[in-house]
Order: structure tokens, then sequence, then C-alpha cells
């Protein structure tokens, strides 16, 4: 590729830009190396992760703190203390306003972060975060989709099912069993792509961060009326959040969140 960018160019007249893409790469190396020399003094988790055979009972918070550090006018925060769990068969609702934290709580669930305090549960026994990750699958808000990315069986009965309740019928590329290129797509139809992977996944925890935010009224009543009580019943573990209480119904337990507090430390 730099052959061919170079070949029209005089040759002397292209020294500057052979400079300036050797000192890129240059560069790109140095990083590269700190990064490496940065993972390999990440401490190792002073708890063992959990064997995968064991028999799932459940994910757990007890007591759970997270800090997001200050930034220029902005303070820092703190979230929790906050104990939930999400347990086989159940549906777990993480109830509260605006900016209050429950977000943050899906994502100590999920152990994508390290806790400041508190412990993470899994089968009962605290493990490091990194031990529950291939248990969950968390679907944000504002999903991110890859282009091409499978969808784990795409011709099951339970599939094609949940892709006409999340009417996703029209969607071609589907067939194929790889999403479309998001780039293209609206905010409605990669929150229901997303949803449809996270359902489709053999993931035993589902953590939906106002799953129905971007779907339509008759999608969004499937949603909640049909699809997650069916999933409860073949043993899967949700939790979802939502700002209002009309979700409660359907709930087997409510955590509810006031919000979080500045950080004093």
């Amino acid at each position: 590729m730099l052959v061919a960018l170079l070949l029209p160019l005089d040759w002397v007249a292209a020294l500057p830009l052979i400079a300036q893409l050797s000192a890129a790469t240059d560069r790109l190396a140095v990083t590269e190396a700190k990064l490496l020399a940065a993972a390999r003094r990440w401490p190792e988790p002073a708890i063992a992760p959990a064997p995968v055979d064991v028999a799932f009972t459940g994910i757990a918070l007890q007591d759970a703190m997270l800090r997001y550090a200050p930034h220029p006018g902005v303070p820092g925060t703190v979230i929790g203390p906050l104990s939930c769990r999400a347990a086989p068969g159940e549906i777990t609702l993480i109830l509260g306003g605006p900016l209050v934290g429950k977000s943050s709580a899906l994502r100590m669930l999920s152990g994508l972060v390290r806790l400041d305090s508190g412990t993470l549960c899994l089968n009962g026994e605290t493990v490091d975060p990194v031990s529950c990750r291939d248990r969950v699958w968390l679907v944000p808000s504002d999903p991110v989709l890859l282009a091409g990315q499978a969808v784990p069986g795409i011709d099951r009965a339970e599939v094609v099912e949940l892709r006409r309740e999340l009417g996703l019928d029209a969607v071609a590329a589907l067939s194929s069993g790889f999403l479309p290129d998001p780039a293209s797509l609206g905010i409605s139809l990669r929150a229901r792509l997303a949803l449809l992977l996270a359902f489709a996944s053999d993931r035993p925890v589902l953590l939906l961060d106002e799953p129905g935010l971007w779907l339509d009224r008759a999608t969004r009543a499937r949603l909640f009326q049909t699809i997650l009580p069916r999933l409860r019943d073949t043993g899967r573990a949700i939790v979802l959040t939502a700002t209002d209480d009309r979700l409660t119904p359907m709930a087997d337990t409510v955590v509810h969140l006031d919000g979080f507090r500045q950080d004093a430390a």
C-alpha cells in the first residue's frame, strides 16, 4: 500500500512523507510496549476465578461501591453501597430516576468494572469480577454492534420466534447468521438487534439497561409481556433497569436506587 502511494511521487519529494510514517510507526511501537508493560504490572486477582463447570446458582453484589474520579467542574461521585442478586428463573428490577447509577449497577454485576469496596459473588462464593464475564450478557441503553457479528443459532425455532417478536423478520442479512452493518441502522433497529443477540446467547444472566427505551409500543409490550417472562421460565436470570414503577408487577425483586453521592475522599 505504501509503494502504491509513493510511485507517482518524485523520490526526493517523498522523503518527508517517509520520515513522518517512520516516526508514526516508532510512536506506535513505543505505545504498544508501554501497554504491554502496564498489562504485566496489573495485579493478579486476590481471589481465584471460579471453575466454569460449577452449576450456576446466581450472581450477587454485597455492599458494593464504585467511585468515579472527579473532573474539572465535576465532583467525584460514589455509587452504592448496593446489594442485589441475579438468580435463575427470576427477574430483578433496578428502579430509579435518571442518573442515579442504574447503568453503573449493571456494570458492577457484569464484572466489567472492579469494585472499590464490597463483594461480587458467583454461586455464593466471592470471586474476581473476571469470573462472571462468561456468564453474563449486558445490553446497554445505547448498544454498540459490530458489522458481521454472528447471531447464535439463527435457525433455531426459538431464535426465529424472537426475530418475529422483535420485528426483525424484514432484516434479510440475519438469514445468513450475521448482523448487518450497524453504521446505516437507526437506534431502534440497533436496540432490537442487541436484544436478539442477548436472548439468542447461552449466557445464564441477562443485564438489560432500560431495554424498552428505543422500542415502539407494540414491540415493547411483547418484550415485557411475552419475551422476558418466557426467558425467566426457562431459568434465565434477568436484571433490568427502569425509571418508573410500571414494570414492578413483573419483577420478583425490586431494588430502589435513590441516587449517587459526592465523594468526600
